[in-house]
């Protein structure tokens, strides 16, 4: 019987919540109070997406729609209410099946500020970039467990975001990208895969272009070139809510989404420059438009291209159990390849 719930549940929450970055969460900032109302009407009109287990838990136990983007509401209904709370007790067992193993989490110096970043697992090195306003550990929820199994992973937090704490200034994306860069020096880590959610696949484009010795292969999911890349109504939302001075790191990274990539920082040709193997992943209704996406698999000199039906930006914590095995495949794949081209 409990199972038969938790499983009516499971569903619920894939109508209920938002599991977007908060790149493209950008109307979910208005309140930070409970809005008993909101829900049910966007419920009616099934406007949320596929979400996060442990963010969801964590933000509706908190009561509190800011932890990572998120704006959760609750029904009004009392017998929804009930629901929803037998739904959170099965979300949390599900979540404690599926995080068994934990990151040792560890800092390092680099120019000048602190970057942390989670380690776990064994094996070729894996290196998860999270999503614009995330972290690493929360952005590759449903992919550590299962890749650190064969894997050594690293993730870091980039600045302002995580548990990297912020430096003065505005948010850059060649300054993470070459924040990234030190560490893995730091790490002593070279010719290593690169997993990128949204920003975090803008980052790891840009390590291939500008450090190609430390990256072997590249995953990529949900990433823009260019702020046009972004749905027209994202980029009208953008700049109609821009503030002058940018000082915390919300505002910071709309701005920077507004602004970034720039075309020094990333552009067509600089694409077709980078040799290593790429995923190319989306949803077909992901926030970065599918002709944008097109664009960046078609530049690229070896690449192979994944759109996941009925899914949105999401990919990673939406699609999990699709786009585990089919990241494996790739690494594999292309890991047997080249055993086979070395020994010839």
């Amino acid at each position: 019987m409990i199972a038969n719930y938790c499983n009516k549940m499971i569903y619920l929450k894939n109508i209920y919540f938002d599991g977007r970055d908060r790149k493209h969460a950008l109307t979910d900032r208005d309140s930070g109070r409970l809005d008993l109302s909101a829900l049910r009407e966007s419920a009616l009109s099934n406007q949320f997406h596929r979400g996060s287990v442990e963010s969801m838990y964590r933000s509706v136990t908190a009561k509190s729609w800011i932890r990572h983007g998120f704006r959760i509401s609750v029904l009004a209904n009392a017998g929804v209410i009930a629901l929803l709370t037998l739904w959170l007790t099965c979300v949390r067992a599900d979540t404690m099946r599926g995080s068994e193993r934990t990151s040792e989490w560890n800092k390092a110096n680099i120019h000048g500020h602190k970057i942390y970043y989670a380690v776990r697992g064994s094996g070729p090195t894996l290196v998860f970039l999270h999503g614009g306003g995330d972290s690493g550990e929360h952005s590759f929820v449903r992919q550590l467990d299962v890749f650190s199994e064969h894997h050594h992973i690293v993730a870091p937090d980039q600045v302002g975001q995580g548990r990297t704490p912020d430096v003065p200034g505005p948010l850059s994306y060649t300054a993470m990208m070459e924040d990234t860069a030190e560490l893995l020096r730091t790490l002593r880590l070279r010719h290593v895969d690169v997993v990128g959610f949204s920003d975090g696949g803008i980052l790891a484009l840009m390590l291939a272009i500008r450090h190609p010795e430390l990256v072997r292969r590249l995953v990529i999911s949900g990433v823009n070139i260019a702020p046009e890349g972004l749905r027209p109504e994202d980029l009208e939302e953008l700049r109609a809510n821009q503030i002058p001075k940018p000082t915390t790191i919300d505002e910071k990274l709309s701005h920077l989404w507004l602004t970034s990539p720039s075309e020094a920082e990333l552009n067509l040709g600089l694409l077709a420059k980078i040799t290593q193997p790429v995923l190319v992943i989306s949803g077909d209704r992901d926030a970065i438009t599918l002709e944008h996406t097109l664009k960046i698999f078609h530049a690229l000199p070896d690449a192979e291209l994944c759109v996941l039906p009925g899914t949105d930006h999401a990919t990673f914590s939406g699609r999990s159990e699709w786009l585990n095995p089919i990241i494996s495949a790739f690494l594999d794949r292309v890991r047997s390849t080249a055993s086979e081209k070395e020994t010839r």
